[in-house]
């Protein structure tokens, strides 16, 4: 309570001595954070940069000046005019003329593909705060670093959750592990959970064992890895034309790598199974996880052609998460299992 009363205080000053109402917030809530907060002010400014780090917040003012625009040259005058001069006459037309009016505006600007973007510590606080005030001690298996942010907001978010309590344990692990890799770490830690060992011995276990976790997969349509800039352009293009797939798997570091290309989609998918045969580790005794985006037959080939070489029994099939599949696209076949090396 007394931070608030002190950056509201502030914040009156500022505005009543002619600072710019942006400079007032920004200053009124620095000066309270250095009295106030718990963490250091490096650690606040990392928190406050994750926290404004959102595609939505960035939008705004480019969809504001958007609109200036269209205002301005009276382009948004017309659409409204002729969206009026269509419907008008109809009950309700307002409304009608609105939503029509939305439409052109939305044909005019184009329809963006899909974007993702990183948890941010705020929502990692917002989820565990009630598990750990439940009494409950948390393992957290992290989207690699190599992909995205989250791993570093989780330990953010981490930070501010031990000092807030201070009895109850919380690891955060980097999996450098994305989609169904992840998953299958969680699965096995899970079973470990499962056969009694340990919080920390499953951390351990996981640490050890997340460079074992090896992820080859393949797409059917490159433009989607072009848009991502794996590939140029003329790339995805030839590629198209002469039904070249790629095959890619994550590195040790969690990134994305393009290891080898195939001549049709099922050499590609081939191409998964004869990786596996080269590096997995006692594969008939394995849990295999093949995750599709849509193409369930390809996957379920994939699972019978695992079944037949090696004799693998426990192969779950699953869709591949929104995450990967926005920036794969539809066609995505990943396959998941314990290897020598990744």
């Amino acid at each position: 309570m007394d931070a608030v009363i002190v950056l509201l205080i502030l914040l009156f000053v500022l505005l009543a001595i002619g600072v710019p109402v942006g400079f007032a917030i920004g200053g009124a809530t620095m000066i309270s954070m250095f009295f106030f907060s718990d963490l250091n002010m490096v650690v606040n400014a990392q928190y406050c940069y994750s926290g404004i780090f959102s595609f939505t917040v960035m939008a705004i003012p480019y969809f504001m000046l958007a609109g200036t625009i269209m205002s301005t040259g009276g382009i948004a005058r017309r659409i409204v005019d002729f969206a009026s001069a269509l419907i008008d006459f109809v009950t309700g037309a307002l409304g009608c003329v609105s939503m029509l009016a939305c439409m052109f505006f939305g044909a005019l600007t184009g329809s963006g593909m899909a974007t993702t973007s990183a948890i941010n510590p705020g929502q990692y606080v917002e989820y565990l705060t009630p598990i750990l005030a439940g009494g409950q001690d948390v393992l957290l298996l992290v989207f690699s670093s190599g992909l995205s942010s989250t791993y570093q907001n989780s330990l953010l978010a981490a930070e501010e959750l031990r000092a807030q309590f201070p009895d109850r344990k919380l690891y955060v692990v980097d999996t450098l592990a994305p989609s169904g890799g992840q998953a299958l770490l969680v699965y096995h830690a899970a079973l470990r959970r499962q056969e009694g060992a340990s919080l920390e011995e499953t951390r351990d276990w996981v640490e050890e064992n997340k460079l074992h976790l090896a992820h080859w997969f393949t797409v059917d349509d490159l433009m989607f890895l072009k848009r991502g800039g794996r590939i140029s352009a003329a790339t995805a293009v030839m590629g198209s034309m002469l039904s070249i797939k790629p095959v890619l798997h994550v590195d040790d570091a969690g990134h994305l790598v393009n290891v080898s290309k195939a001549r049709g989609r099922r050499a590609s998918l081939r191409a998964l199974v004869d990786k596996m045969e080269q590096t997995a580790i006692h594969p008939e005794n394995q849990t295999v996880f093949i995750g599709h985006g849509d193409c369930l037959e390809d996957a379920q080939w994939v699972a019978e052609e695992v079944r037949r070489r090696f004799g693998t029994r426990s192969i779950y099939i699953a869709y591949t998460c929104p995450i990967i599949g926005t920036h794969s696209g539809p066609g995505t076949l990943a396959l998941f299992f314990l290897a020598s090396h990744r």
